[in-house]
């Protein structure tokens, strides 16, 4: 059976969850602050034949977002460190393509769900004379959504005056108001952009459609496309079933999907999702204790967030609940592990 889950629920390459790294350190966070509940290591953002989870990444976001605060123009600065040169044979793929059309299909076609570094899913709606590139973030979840609408929307369209040598006229919709929508206008100042909008889309004239792109080169795309789809194949060997739902769970630690919920995503029924665990010597309990215990402890201890504000991050209504379970999980309070840390630092 194939495997499914949310649109962005990919490997991808450590570059992207590296930027967030280094937009975090240019604010003041301390490397393990960054990497708070992931497991990572600072060598795996270097690492470019690895990949990283899409639940991993998240966890990252959210230790900027606990940091920064939701602040307007977060997601947007991140963006703007984002090149076209990072977007390694895909982009190259893009860049050499014949038309915008042509560009077009084949961001869609070897990006998302497969090389991209985008939450926002991708569809095409050609139904008039211009073209709308729509951006569903419908399956983003909602905490990091206006962060990653506004990276994913002013990244994309960063790069685009270096496909075409010059300033092109598309125009941005965003669903975005007020300072998050002056953010992304602030960081596209070539394009029209326009806030409030129903969906977040580009909007690409007809007459751009078919033009002929500076950097077309057909033996080149067709080598890159090639490349595209062999990453894609390497990538697509996935590791096992508890690691694919201990990543589910990473996902929205704040409210983690049933068992019933990730056999869904992954096309099999709850007790062959069961038994698959099992012979893993593991279970959904099991694995939804440890990705709670592992992330609070580095939340308490690297990312030093208090006690309620790791509750509300593992899914804790409140922190004496928390507590109970911090103290089920590892014998200890969780006061008591996150001043031993701060001694220890001392």
């Amino acid at each position: 059976m194939t495997t499914t889950g949310p649109s962005w629920d990919f490997p991808r390459d450590p570059l992207a969850t590296r930027l967030l790294v280094e937009e975090g350190q240019r604010r003041g966070m301390s490397m393990p602050a960054c990497l708070a509940g992931t497991g990572l290591q600072p060598s795996d953002l270097r690492d470019h034949q690895g990949v990283i989870d899409a639940g991993t990444e998240l966890t990252v976001i959210r230790n900027l977002i606990d940091y920064a605060g939701d602040e307007p123009g977060l997601g947007a600065a991140t963006a703007k460190r984002i090149t076209l040169g990072m977007m390694g044979i895909w982009g190259f793929a893009a860049l050499s393509s014949r038309t915008t059309r042509e560009l077009v299909d084949i961001a869609v076609r070897y990006g998302h769900g497969k090389l991209s570094w985008s939450y926002l899913r991708p569809w095409i709606d050609d139904r008039g004379d211009d073209l709308h590139l729509v951006y569903d973030d419908q399956d983003v979840p909602v905490d990091v959504r206006n962060f990653l609408t506004e990276r994913d929307l002013v990244w994309t369209m960063s790069t685009i005056p270096g496909v075409y040598d010059r300033s092109v006229p598309m125009v941005v919709a965003t669903t975005l108001t007020g300072r998050r929508g002056d953010a992304v206008r602030a960081g596209l100042p070539t394009f029209t952009v326009e806030t409030g909008a129903p969906r977040n889309a580009v909007i690409i004239s007809a007459s751009l459609l078919d033009a002929q792109l500076p950097h077309a080169d057909e033996d080149a795309k067709r080598i890159s496309v090639q490349q595209c789809e062999e990453i894609i194949a390497r990538r697509g060997h996935r590791a096992g079933v508890a690691a694919r739902v201990r990543a589910a769970l990473l996902r929205s630690p704040t409210e983690m999907p049933s068992l019933a919920e990730i056999a869904l995503e992954r096309n099999v029924d709850v007790r062959t999702l069961r038994r698959q665990l099992a012979a893993e010597n593991t279970s959904y309990r099991a694995l939804a204790d440890e990705v709670r215990e592992s992330l609070a402890v580095e939340l308490l201890t690297r990312a030093e967030l208090t006690v309620q504000q790791t509750a509300r991050r593992v899914g804790f209504s409140d922190a004496a609940s928390f507590s109970r379970a911090f103290q089920r999980w590892t014998g200890r309070s969780p006061g008591s592990v996150a001043r031993a840390a701060r001694d220890e630092g001392s």
